[in-house]
Order: structure tokens, then sequence, then C-alpha cells
């Protein structure tokens, strides 16, 4: 007995493969002892499927892998098939190959089915099969050999086809001391629209050539540094249409936030975004907001499960027209001129040209002309407004006392908590590495509590609508 146990990662080689064998091969799907139950009509099929998750644009897989090995498994014989039939960057992913070539080399008919055990998105965003729900569970992948909290699906799909179903139901299951815990239900639906087929903006004929590109942390990207600069940047300081910031989210997904979606002063350097504006950022900023829902909901129910889409955008804009979401656009700009996740900047531009970040509170800015515009026709701050305002101006006066303070820059959380609340050198650790403190301790303390209430602020002021308007869903 103890001569026959082994680990099942013995079975697979670095890439997730089977070792020996290729379950992408032709030699698969025209092996006889598999043939054998195919072509039996007494046989029903049931196939069972968990497929490498690896998406090879993702930044986890090219750590892995460099340059063109890292998309040699795209050259296989069901990959080239999938790609007759299947467009985009859905081919893109390992993993819905062999959840393809399941549904068409080896099911037959209605009888045999297909539980598959992966992220949902091949169904979801991807809709990569249209096949008949069964049943199904969502589930905690880090109690299946994952180093985070996400959400992982186990489905039974018929192989009847099914074109009308947009939304299904999993029992949402986790392991709390290893004891298992029913969590209720989760309702999967389907996404058709990305933010940015209905949300994104052209340039405008007024815009010039120039401007600066950045990077992901705000600050202007160097040449020297950045060897993927490949957009080109825009300027445009009119008083009505003038770019104030840029915007760029990726895909459907949520996962990894901080590298798919950016709130930055100048273009991202590699763009796929769109500009910001005097006349529109108001209708532009919840794209921004439903980005950043991970950082506030951090749920294993949510990662990979929860997407954003602009399935509702001709509601959504129909209703600012009308004035109905007057509110939720204010306090969605409120939470975005105090909060640290849009890294936008106030800098000096090696063009020369000074950029000021509007969307704070400093001074006499768009954001603070916004509020102010919004009281005037009867809007009342709450309680809560009031006193987030109060300690960021109180933080800012603080901030007007540093040695790091430009008089010549508006702020925001995000650059304070960059350039002002810096560390220092204070003495050296016995192994001769230097012991480093925050300058301002008063500061750093302040505004970690300052975050956190922001954060509530998102969840109870902008999180329902999000959803309403299925930015999130």
């Amino acid at each position: 007995m103890e001569n026959s146990l082994f680990e099942f990662e013995d079975l697979l080689n670095t890439d997730g493969f089977l070792s020996g064998a290729n379950a992408l091969s032709r030699d698969i799907i025209d092996n006889p002892i598999i043939k054998k139950y195919i072509n039996d009509p007494k046989c029903a099929i049931i196939l069972y499927e968990n497929p490498p998750y690896a998406e090879t644009t993702s930044i986890e897989f090219q750590k892995k892998k460099q340059g063109k090995e890292s998309s040699d498994w795209k050259q296989n014989f069901i990959v080239t098939e999938m790609k007759k039939e299947i467009k985009g960057a859905t081919t893109n992913d390992l993993a819905n190959a062999f959840i393809w070539s399941g549904f068409k080399y080896f099911l037959r008919d209605e009888l045999d089915s297909y539980i598959v055990f992966s992220p949902i998105k091949y169904w979801k965003s991807q809709h990569l099969i249209q096949k008949k729900f069964i049943d199904g569970y969502a589930l905690n992948r880090r109690h299946f050999h994952a180093p985070t909290d996400a959400c992982v699906s186990l489905i039974s799909w018929s192989n009847q086809n099914d074109t009308t179903t947009t939304q299904i139901s999993l029992k949402a299951v986790d392991i709390i001391d290893n004891k298992i815990e029913n969590q209720g239900e989760l309702v999967a639906k389907k996404c058709f629209n990305m933010i940015s087929s209905k949300l994104y903006e052209e340039n405008r004929a007024s815009d010039i050539e120039g401007g600066i590109l950045c990077d992901l942390n705000g600050l202007e990207s160097d040449p020297k540094q950045n060897k993927k600069l490949s957009a080109n940047p825009s300027y445009n300081n009119d008083k009505n249409d003038g770019i104030i910031g840029y915007l760029a989210t990726d895909s459907f997904g949520l996962d990894n936030p901080r590298l798919h979606s950016c709130l930055t002063i100048g273009t991202k350097f590699n763009g796929h975004g769109f500009y910001m504006r005097r006349d529109n950022f108001l209708e532009k900023l919840p794209v921004f907001a439903a980005s950043r829902y991970p950082d506030h909901c951090n749920d294993w129910k949510v990662m990979s499960f929860i997407m954003k889409t602009a399935d509702k955008a001709d509601e959504y804009l129909a209703d600012i027209k009308s004035g109905i979401l007057d509110k939720f656009l204010l306090r969605t700009m409120f939470w975005i001129s105090l909060s640290h996740y849009p890294h936008l900047r106030s800098l000096k531009g090696s063009d020369d040209r000074l950029y000021i970040n509007e969307l704070c509170f400093d001074g006499d800015t768009l954001a603070m002309q916004t509020m102010q515009d919004f009281i005037n026709k009867g809007y009342q701050l709450t309680d809560t407004e009031k006193s987030l305002l109060d300690e960021f101006h109180e933080i800012l006066k603080f901030v007007k006392t540093t040695d790091e303070y430009n008089s010549e820059f508006k702020y925001g959380l995000y650059q304070i908590d960059e350039e002002i609340n810096i560390k220092i050198q204070q003495g050296t650790h016995s192994n001769g590495e230097p012991k480093m403190a925050f300058k301002y301790g008063d500061l750093n303390n302040i505004i970690k509590a300052f975050k956190l209430k922001v954060k509530e602020y998102y969840k109870e002021n902008l999180v329902d609508t999000l959803f309403e308007y299925e930015f999130l869903k």
C-alpha cells in the first residue's frame, strides 16, 4: 500500500499539465480508451474538470514564464480549433481551452453532463458556454491550495443548450474552524457591456498634443524607468471642457484593482482609458468608485465573483439628466475628493506646466466649487460629511506647516500620504540597517484613522447605487 501512495502534484508539470501527456492535444481526443466510451450509446458521460486557472495576460502567469514561451500552449490542437469558434480575449485564458474542449469533443447528447470547478468568469462575462445549469456551489478558493480568499464555482452543467438564462444561484459554502459553514445563496448574473464600451469618451477637437504620461503611482512617467510607455498624451486647459485627470479601468474583473484601475493627473503611461473633464467628471467618477469595491468589501464572495459593468449605462445616463442621481453623484465626488485611492497629484510636469489636483478640498478647487453649487441648490451636508471635511481641513492645516509642503500645489489625501507623511531615519538597528520612523507620527495616526472613516462613507453611501445601476454586478 505504501508504494501506491503519491501526491496529485506528482502527476503535473510546472504548467499544470499532466506529466507525459498533453490534454490539449489531438492524441487525447483520439485515444482509443476514451473513444470506446464516447462511441458507446449505452454509456452516459459525466465529465469533471478542474482546469488550470492562469490567464496568460495576467501578472501571475507572466512572472512564471517569459516572452514567447509563456504562450506556447496556444499552439496546441484544441486551442487552434477553439479559436475558429471563439474570438477575442477569451482564448487567452488557459482554463477556457479545457472547458470548451470538454463540451466540444467528449459530450454527445443531452443526457451527458459536465462538472466544472473554476472561477465563474467563463460563464458570467466570457460567455464561453451556453448550457443548462443543473446545480452549483460557490466555494472559498483559499481551501484549494490558493494563497488568497476568492470565489471559485463548482457547477454541474447539462449538455442541453440554454441561450436565455442570464442568472443562476449558487450555494455559498466556506470552512470555518475546520467545519463546513453554509453562507446562503449567491446569485451570479451574466455581464454584457464593459465600462469602456459605454462610458469611455474619445478625445475632443479642442484637445492639443502634449501633456504628460503618468505611472500608476500618479507621478510623471520616466522613460528611463518605465519601458512600457505607449500612449500619446493630450492637453486641454479650457475652462469649460478642460482635462482634469485620466481614468482607466480594465475588463469586467475586480481582481488586483491597484493594477487594473487608476485615476491620475496625466495620461496613463499605456493609455486604455479616457480623459475626465470639467464638464463630464461627475458622471464618470462612479466608474472609478466601482473599481475600488474590493478595497472596501474584501470578502471571498466578492473576489472573482462580483464584476464591474456598464449593463445599465443607458438608464444611468437618463437618470442623470432627470436629476434623480444628483445626490449620488455629489457623494461619489465627495468620496473621491477625500479618499487615498485616486492617485491624483499636483505636480510640475516636464513640459513646464503646473498640473493641479482639482478633485480635492484644498482651497478653491473644482470639487469645492461643485459641492458649494449643490449646497446652493438645497443640498444639506450630513453630520458625517461635515465631520469628514473638518478632519481633512485639520490635516491640511498641519500639512501646510511642514517642510515638504509646496504652496503651489493643491493636496488630496493620497499626495499627503505619499509626500508629506514620510519616514526618516531615526537611529540604526543592531545589524547596521537604518531605523526608519514616520517624521510626523501624529499625522500618520490621524491619516490611518481618517482612511477608515472614508471607507465607511463609501460603504454607506455608494455601494447600493453602484449595484442598482450594475456598475457592480
